[in-house]
């Protein structure tokens, strides 16, 4: 519906064109961290969030009038103490098109699975480096190809592609990714993947040929790419 969502240190501001709403935190004293890291909206027009220290916060409206600029809402919080959460530094928050919710920590990726109607509820499953194929558990970035392959972005151990079954890891010993710390990714319409580095620049991955761009060979400004983000001319912004 073209709102803009920001997250800030006390909670999230909506802007519609015309109304700034603020959804603020929970006052209760075990929410005392939130800082949003990033904002993943589903197919419902419901809003996720990744914290830096409350876990994943997602925003409800309990009247379901989410587009009434003075509707009752209220967080819940899915933390280590209340979920399967590995770590409640959140980085990412990914959307598959079955609607399972891939979730990058700190320390491993959680999987928010949706269960068949009629079942009810969620299932988790966590991975980490000794139980699947994942090169590190500092996981900052996931996203969805349309084959449904989810592409992994760790903090040290390089890119993951994993197709629920099988991983295959890119690396800066097997690959032509520059860096092994990978802080953000985005896919383009042509389903190229674009990795955005902490040190090396930005990589783009067509699934077959790599190519780097860093300050040295290109108008790149910095070689730390923290967002990548593809608009709808398949333009990307970095």
């Amino acid at each position: 519906n073209d709102n803009k969502w920001m997250g800030t240190k006390w909670g999230m501001v909506r802007f519609d064109g015309e109304n700034w709403v603020k959804y603020k935190k929970n006052s209760n004293r075990e929410v005392q961290y939130t800082l949003i890291r990033n904002i993943t909206i589903d197919s419902a027009d419901q809003v996720w969030t990744g914290t830096w220290g409350d876990g994943m916060g997602f925003l409800k409206f309990p009247l379901g009038d989410q587009y009434n600029p003075k509707a009752k809402y209220k967080w819940i919080y899915y933390k280590e103490k209340n979920s399967a959460m590995p770590n409640n530094t959140v980085k990412t928050i990914c959307i598959d098109k079955k609607g399972n919710k891939w979730i990058g920590t700190e320390e491993g990726m959680l999987l928010m699975g949706n269960l068949d109607w009629g079942d009810g509820g969620v299932k988790w499953k966590t991975f980490y480096t000794y139980n699947s194929g994942l090169p590190h558990d500092a996981v900052y970035n996931i996203v969805v190809d349309k084959f449904n392959n989810k592409w992994i972005g760790t903090f040290g151990g390089g890119l993951a592609k994993f197709d629920g079954i099988n991983w295959t890891i890119y690396d800066i010993k097997n690959s032509g990714l520059p860096d092994n710390y990978i802080i953000s990714l985005a896919i383009d319409q042509d389903q190229v993947l674009w990795i955005g580095t902490y040190s090396g620049g930005l990589a783009r991955f067509d699934g077959a040929d790599w190519k780097n761009y860093n300050t040295s060979n290109s108008g790149l400004p910095d070689n730390v790419v923290y967002s990548l983000a593809v608009d709808n001319k398949n333009k990307l912004w970095i």
